[in-house]
């Protein structure tokens, strides 16, 4: 649909934290140490893995129905001779159709 555009952000996963805390906790630590360098390596590394993640979980478009959204149909009543009005079961599927049932309509053949 022309005018919707993706948003180039998302929501952050949660599991994504799984990640970035560790490598925040590393660099801390290298920083501690006096290893400065590599701390900010750590912390650029979960900016990124953070951004990878907002840039994956983006939300879609809206998208254009092809058809009409409004209420379901009824289902119609069947009248029986007996003066009760009643809706009409739905056809099940036992899960075997005519084209693999054999000629015999049986299933197994116990001989």
């Amino acid at each position: 649909m022309p005018g919707t555009e993706r948003r180039y952000f998302g929501r952050l996963d949660p599991y994504c934290w799984l990640a970035v805390l560790p490598m925040l906790l590393v660099a801390a630590l290298l920083a501690v140490m006096g290893a400065v360098a590599l701390g900010a390596v750590c912390v650029v590394a979960a900016g990124v893995v953070l951004l990878f993640d907002s840039w994956v979980n983006r939300p879609e478009p809206p998208t254009a129905r092809p058809w009409p959204v409004g209420p379901r149909p009824r289902p119609r009543p069947v009248r029986d001779g007996t003066g009760l009005t009643r809706v009409a079961p739905r056809a099940r599927s036992n899960g075997s159709s005519r084209a693999t049932r054999p000629p015999n309509g049986r299933r197994h053949d116990y001989r």
